[in-house]
C-alpha cells in the first residue's frame, strides 16, 4: 500500500516539471487527500474529517468557457518554432576489410563482429558477389552484367605486373590543363549513374564555349585547334535528376610564346637628362623582360 501511495505521489509531482518539487508538494498532497476514490465513493479527507474540504479554483477547469482558436494557434506556432532538428550522432565508423583478390571469387563469407550466441558460427554466408568480369582484349574493362543499388560506390582502376610489382592507380580527373595554340585538348568530366547523368558545360570567363572547334563527348569537352581566347575556367555539371548535382571545374591555360609589342625607339637626349626606354611584351605565362646593352646583359 505504501509503494502504491509513493507511485501516486511521484506521478503527481512529475506533472509540473518546471516548478521545484518542494513547492508543488503541498498542492499535490492536498489534491491526493481530496480526490474521490471510486471504490469508496469518498475521499481520504472526507473519511477523516466527516466533511469535504474547500479547494482553490485552480483544481477545476471551466468546461463551458468559449474556445479561443487564435490563442491556440499562437501558442502552437510558438511551440513549433522552438523545435530544432537534432543531427544524428555517429559514434563509430567501422572500416571494411576486403581482400585484394576478392574479384576472383564467386561467393564470400562475412565475419560477424558482434557478441555471438553460444556455438554461433563466426562467419555468415555464403553471399554471391555481383556478376562482373574483365573483358579480354578490351584493355581490362570491367562489366557488371546486372547492376543493382548495392553496386553503388567508387571504382578505381589499378594496374601491376611481375616486372616491377608496383601498383599504379588511375589518377583523378585533372583540374588544370595547359595546351599550345593549335593543339587538341579534352576536358575530362566522366560520370555514371542510373539514370545516366548528362553534362552541362559553362564558363564564368570564356564568352562562348560552344563553337565549331568544340564538341561534347560522353566523357568530356573536346576543343580542337586551341586558341588564346579559349583560356579560362570551365565548369561541368553532372545531373541525372537525383540530388546532389556533381560540379567539376577545370582551368585551361593556353601557352603562348613571348612577343614584343613595342620596343625602345631610337632617340637623342642631352647628357645628364633622364631617359625612359619602353618595352611591352605579351605571352603566357607572363614573360620576364630583361635588357641588353650592346648585345650584353645590362643587369650586370
Amino acid at each position: 500500500m505504501i509503494e502504491r501511495w509513493h507511485r501516486s505521489l511521484k506521478a503527481a509531482l512529475m506533472c509540473d516539471s518546471e516548478t521545484p518539487w518542494l513547492k508543488v508538494l503541498p498542492t499535490a498532497l492536498l489534491g491526493l487527500r481530496t480526490c474521490i476514490k471510486e471504490d469508496l465513493q469518498a475521499s481520504a479527507a472526507e473519511m477523516l474529517y466527516g466533511c469535504t474540504l474547500h479547494l482553490p479554483n485552480g483544481y477545476f477547469a471551466d468546461l463551458n468557457s468559449p474556445p479561443r482558436p487564435a490563442e491556440f494557434v499562437s501558442e502552437f506556432r510558438t511551440s513549433m518554432q522552438a523545435l530544432r532538428p537534432i543531427s544524428p550522432a555517429h559514434h563509430s565508423k567501422p572500416k571494411l576489410f576486403i581482400r585484394k583478390h576478392v574479384h576472383e571469387c564467386s561467393h564470400v563469407f562475412v565475419r560477424t563482429d558482434a557478441v555471438k550466441q553460444p556455438l554461433q558460427p563466426p562467419y555468415s554466408g555464403p553471399y554471391q558477389l555481383p556478376q562482373s568480369e574483365l573483358l579480354s582484349g578490351a584493355a581490362g574493362a570491367l562489366v557488371l552484367n546486372s547492376v543493382s543499388a548495392k553496386d553503388a560506390g567508387n571504382y578505381t582502376c589499378a594496374a601491376t605486373n611481375v616486372i616491377t610489382g608496383e601498383e599504379l592507380r588511375l589518377p583523378q580527373p585533372a583540374t588544370q590543363l595547359a595546351a599550345r595554340p593549335g593543339e587538341t585538348v579534352v576536358l575530362e568530366c566522366p560520370g555514371v549513374g542510373s539514370p545516366r547523368p548528362s553534362a552541362v558545360w559553362s564558363s564564368p570567363n570564356v564568352p562562348n564555349i560552344y563553337h565549331n572547334r568544340s564538341r561534347v563527348l560522353a566523357y568530356g569537352l573536346q576543343i580542337t585547334d586551341v586558341q588564346p581566347q579559349d583560356q579560362g575556367s570551365y565548369v561541368c555539371r553532372l545531373d541525372n535528376g537525383i540530388a546532389p548535382v556533381l560540379v567539376h571545374m577545370i582551368k585551361l591555360s593556353v601557352l603562348e610564346r613571348p612577343r614584343i609589342l613595342r620596343g625602345p625607339n631610337s632617340t637623342l637626349t642631352n647628357e645628364g637628362d633622364a631617359l625612359t626606354l619602353e618595352c611591352d611584351a605579351i605571352g603566357h605565362p607572363q614573360p620576364h623582360i630583361y635588357w641588353l646593352f650592346n648585345g650584353e646583359d645590362a643587369s650586370g
